[in-house]
């Protein structure tokens, strides 16, 4: 808000209390109690800075109730005291200025509608992720081409369902990346954008490994057309494609344990976060670049801890989705980031 000598007065009504502290984040706002809302009152320029205004309602967290343009503030004509209301609800029912201002001008992703989407990607993924990932393990016999081919003829449809659930999951990282990005912005936004390019640098190399799947099905069933192959070689062009994803795959894994660091580092920052969650986060990410790193180095190694670290995976899926959704504990939230 500012005081110019011949801007409008507004009052924007929003729920639950907010601290006088808040009067930091506006310029020449009166902050006043409500019953249970909080409705700050000022003068405003113009309409870029009534969109900049209501966008810092927006990414702190805040449930937008009301918009009153309550008169004008100048020298020669102070505030009237005819009020027009802009915003109710989710309707918009009058102009401002010339330019009437739409719901999704107004509210476009909140943080808290971030919170949600992000968290119920990272939950979603899990069944697929889950059931992909013990499927492939049971079909590939490491150092066995006619085996493998053997059992992915034997469980062809198995086989489908595996590419169908990883190329579901590459989908939702790609969801999960634009939730966390727009969630963790209001910390910090070149890191919530690195931490957002990253995991859609896994999904790329991921999506880049599945190939190599639909490529072994692809040999399998063009047998007859493949007649300058013997059956050894076709089963070991097979089992050389099944490798080429799991070395894909673990690359992947290495850029998003990145990903994971970068985000633990965000939510361990973040005020209105657990500590605790941040440092879970990044032990989970830590684990999967030691996997990779050691997966490259040290292929006799034999010792995994990623599949153990991810807890902070879930821990972060969770705690996104509930506070997403509990109203109440997300009015705590907004108050807390102040």
């Amino acid at each position: 808000m500012t005081g110019s000598g011949s801007a409008a007065v507004y009052e924007i009504k929003v729920a639950g209390h907010l601290g006088s502290h808040w009067a930091g984040r506006f310029e020449e706002v009166t902050i006043t109690q409500d019953g249970g809302d909080t409705v700050l009152t000022g003068p405003v320029a113009d309409q870029a800075a009534l969109h900049g205004l209501l966008k810092i309602v927006r990414d702190s967290g805040m449930t937008l109730l009301s918009v009153m343009r309550i008169g004008d503030n100048s020298r020669d004509k102070p505030a009237t005291g005819r009020k027009q209301l802009i915003y109710q609800g989710s309707l918009i029912t009058k102009r401002i200025g010339e330019e009437m201002i739409t719901t999704n001008e107004i509210h476009d992703v909140s943080q808290r509608k971030a919170a949600i989407i992000a968290g119920a990607g990272l939950l979603l993924m899990i069944i697929p992720s889950i059931f992909a990932a013990m499927t492939f393990d049971g079909l590939f016999v490491p150092g066995d081409a006619a085996a493998t081919a053997s059992n992915i003829l034997a469980n062809e449809m198995q086989f489908r369902l595996v590419i169908l659930s990883f190329l579901t999951v590459v989908v939702l990282d790609i969801v999960v990346a634009w939730g966390l990005y727009v969630f963790f912005k209001p910390v910090n936004r070149n890191l919530s954008l690195l931490g957002g390019w990253l995991r859609l640098a896994y999904a790329a190399v991921f999506a880049a490994a599945i190939l190599n799947l639909g490529n072994a099905l692809n040999i399998l069933n063009g047998a007859d057309a493949l007649t300058a192959l013997s059956t050894g070689q076709m089963q070991t062009q097979v089992w050389l494609a099944l490798s080429a994803f799991n070395n894909g795959w673990d690359l992947g894994l290495a850029i998003f344990g990145f990903h994971l660091i970068v985000v633990g580092y965000l939510a361990f920052g973040a005020e209105f976060m657990p500590k605790l969650l941040g440092i879970l986060v990044i032990i989970a990410g830590a684990g999967y670049v030691f996997d990779s790193v050691t997966g490259l180095l040290l292929p006799d190694f034999g010792v995994t801890v990623g599949q153990f670290a991810f807890i902070g995976e879930v821990l972060l899926a969770l705690w996104l989705l509930v506070k997403g959704l509990s109203t109440k504990q997300w009015e705590k939230l907004a108050l807390r980031s102040a």
